[in-house]
């Protein structure tokens, strides 16, 4: 039982990140073709941003990737990116908290 539960943890985990998933039983092959959206949308949940004489500081919380829009996931939007790769980077400048601009 508890490898069965392990085992479709597994398959969950990697169909979330996959383009086909194949099964293979007793009776053959039954491959699922799996459209992946790409996670363009970088969001947060909370910005602190502290302003002194000096600087400026800020914290971002919550930073994750969607597919669809930071409004329809209620988050505050950093931005949307033309890739995955650009989503990607964005991702790490909002967990570090270093933005290409403050507004």
């Amino acid at each position: 039982m508890k490898k069965l539960l392990l085992t479709g943890a597994l398959l969950v985990a990697t169909a979330l990140s996959a383009d086909y998933l194949e099964v293979k039983t007793g009776e053959g092959k039954a491959g699922i073709l799996i459209t992946s959206t790409p996670k363009l949308y970088v969001c947060y949940t909370k910005r602190v941003k502290l302003v002194t004489d000096d600087a400026i500081y800020l914290r971002y919380y919550g930073c994750a990737r969607y597919t669809h829009s930071c409004k329809s996931n209620g988050k505050a939007r950093f931005g949307k990116y033309p890739n995955v790769n650009a989503a990607k980077s964005a991702l790490h400048r909002c967990k570090t908290a270093k933005p290409k601009f403050v507004d």
